[in-house]
């Protein structure tokens, strides 16, 4: 068993680092740990299986061919019903893909609804069903872009260069803010102090008697010092200063951008226009921006452009991989890239067909596809060198472990579907209904297709 489990393996372990040639640290991390896993899980099986079989010393089995082995060998004898039911199966995925490549050019490929991202009970009752609900209802969005700059002469410059850029030709801004909002012009101050002090003047020169009770209050409060009233960004009360102090305790350097309650930012291709403005609004030497909007938007964008680059990417290591094993039978690895090529591809399409986008979690499920979908085919490649029979005969004696390795990964993957977050939800539903596809096409297409002849004489 160990060429053809250890070939797996490496296979399931290349597709899973090609997601490491993304600038997305989400997807290259997570690559990284699902090869590293495959790779230690093959180790581990190998180091710890025999021992096992050791202590337990189960019974062995007696009998050539179990039931199952011989009803398969039966379906595949009888040609007629072995073929029909793989080119009905072949004319289903075929079928399903045109559809959803049909609703993929009507309506995009990739999800433009960020809800559908979020957490169910969060959008019916949690923080983000709130969020919205506190926006409305202060009028303004409570949790601004920032952006930050070295000193206030560059705030104001920034402060305006990003007005201009975010208002024009669409406004997707309700303000940017900054402290010269709540602080005005020195100058100003000191006219408008000047203008105060003359008023008490002649205030003072009235008889206190003459001055009702109820005015002399607020005379003693506004007039009693006017020197006093001038506004630096030191005497700021906190609730007005402290959405522009950083963790030093600067507060001179930051810009708030407010985005439009109106514009809906739940839609990707809102959030991408709000980021590429700022990003390319000019901006003074040393300042940088950077908020939620900003980081999410990187993230679709470097997905969506690097998208092409990561299924190349797969395509590559699972082909050296296999060239590692098929090396003496290089026709063999074209023969298995097709394969599970065709069942990846069948996979997405359905899902698009049955209203599944794409999206920045769901993704991955592309190479991990391909990857188990390899998997597969090695594991009943490797069967027929090491029992030296045909696909069919391969399929009746191996195909109870390959379905039973697809059913056991079905199950982890089906727990996703009962997650709160959508995104998990979608990935769940990629990556099963991918490995659906992947194990019918190994399982029922290709040996029914193959033709009769043993390991020795076909690749």
């Amino acid at each position: 068993a160990f060429p053809g489990i250890a070939a797996a393996a490496a296979t399931a372990a290349a597709a899973y680092g090609g997601l490491a040639f993304t600038q997305f640290k989400g997807f290259s991390q997570f690559g990284f740990v699902g090869s590293s896993g495959m790779l230690v899980t093959a180790a581990m099986t190998f180091a710890a299986t025999p021992l096992a079989i050791a202590v337990i010393d189960p019974p062995r089995r007696v009998a050539e061919s179990t039931r199952t082995q011989e009803a398969v060998r039966q379906w595949f004898a009888r040609r007629p019903v072995a073929l029909g039911t793989a080119a009905a199966l072949a004319l289903a995925l075929v079928l399903g893909g045109v559809l959803g490549a049909r609703a993929g050019m009507r309506g995009g490929w990739w999800d433009g609804d960020l809800r559908t991202l979020r957490s169910t009970a969060s959008l019916q009752h949690g923080a983000a069903r709130w969020d919205r609900e506190v926006s409305e209802i202060f009028g303004t969005w409570l949790t601004p872009v920032v952006a930050l700059t070295p000193d206030a002469a560059s705030r104001e410059a920034l402060a305006t260069s990003l007005r201009g850029a975010l208002s024009t030709p669409r406004v997707m801004i309700e303000r940017v803010e900054t402290l010269s909002r709540y602080v005005p012009p020195a100058d100003d101050q000191r006219a408008r102090i000047d203008a105060l002090q003359r008023l008490k003047r002649r205030i003072d020169a009235i008889p206190p008697e003459r001055i009702p009770a109820d005015a002399r209050d607020v005379l003693d409060r506004w007039v009693r010092d006017p020197a006093s009233l001038f506004i630096t960004t030191q005497n700021l009360p906190d609730a007005i200063a402290g959405p522009f102090r950083e963790r030093s305790g600067n507060v001179e350097g930051t810009v708030l951008v407010f985005p439009l309650l109106s514009v809906n930012y739940d839609r990707a291709e809102n959030v991408i226009a709000f980021a590429r403005l700022t990003n390319d609004a000019p901006k003074p030497p040393g300042a940088v921006v950077g908020g939620a909007f900003l980081v999410l938007a990187e993230v679709l964008r470097v997905l969506r452009a690097e998208a092409p680059r990561v299924i190349a990417a797969v395509c590559a290591l699972v082909s050296l991989a296999l060239l590692a094993v098929f090396r003496r039978r290089p026709v063999r690895v074209p023969v298995v890239l097709i394969v599970v090529s065709l069942a990846t591809l069948a996979a997405m399409l359905i899902m698009r067909a049955l209203g599944v986008r794409l999206n920045m979690l769901n993704f991955a499920a592309v190479p991990i596809t391909l990857g188990v979908g390899a998997d597969y085919v090695v594991n009943l490649l490797g069967a027929m060198d090491s029992l030296r029979c045909d696909a069919r005969e391969a399929c009746a004696r191996m195909g109870g472990a390959i379905l039973l390795c697809s059913l056991t990964t079905v199950v982890g993957y089906l727990t996703l579907l009962l997650a709160s977050s959508g995104a998990l939800r979608s990935f769940g539903q990629a990556a099963v209904l991918g490995e659906i596809c992947a194990v019918l096409v190994v399982l029922v297409i290709y040996p029914a297709v193959a033709r009769g002849r043993t390991s020795q004489d076909t690749p």
